[in-house]
């Protein structure tokens, strides 16, 4: 598109669409300014092992593209591993901003904090992270909406997101 400046692109992506902004910036490093991963899902083996292996590869892999399950063979672990935005931590080249919650009840916490160690011990000077203890919604807090009228419930945790989401890509 002409009118889209590609040296100020960025990406942002909230839980399956957190993963796919981390994947994405970690495989086309060069295609995005800035990224902002909100309650990421980060580490495939975890999310399988920890919410039911059976239910939860048929949300993640439902066309079974993956072919099969962890310890099939090893080029299913592959597959996993290559999908899994915890194992391509170093590629990482651009700023990035995650937000997580401790009352998340999709993406836990455990799931959550490999990543933000993992960034904050190697990408440092790359990643900001923030950690929301207990903001109403946990996994949808930032995008909380009023059922009436279909807009934001505007709790303070959902404003600090969004003032820190746009002012990191306005930076970045």
């Amino acid at each position: 598109m002409p009118h889209v400046d590609p040296e100020r692109l960025g990406i942002i992506g909230w839980s399956h669409g957190g993963m796919i902004t981390l994947l994405s910036i970690t495989q086309e490093p060069g295609t995005f300014k800035a990224a902002a991963a909100l309650v990421p899902v980060t580490n495939l083996f975890q999310r399988l092992a920890w919410n039911g292996v059976e239910q939860r590869h048929r949300s993640i892999d439902p066309a079974n593209r993956y072919g099969g399950l962890p310890g099939d063979s090893a080029a299913v672990n592959a597959t996993y591993k290559a999908r899994s935005p915890i194992y391509q931590i170093d590629k990482l080249q651009i700023p990035l901003l995650v937000h997580i919650t401790r009352n998340d009840g999709d993406v836990i916490l455990e799931e959550c904090m490999q990543l933000v160690d993992a960034l904050r011990a190697r990408k440092a000077n790359l990643a900001e992270t923030k950690i929301y203890d207990d903001p109403k919604g946990g996994h949808l807090f930032d995008r909380q909406v009023n059922a009436q009228t279909l807009q934001p419930e505007n709790t303070r945790e959902q404003r600090d997101s969004w003032n820190r989401v746009w002012t990191f890509l306005d930076w970045n």
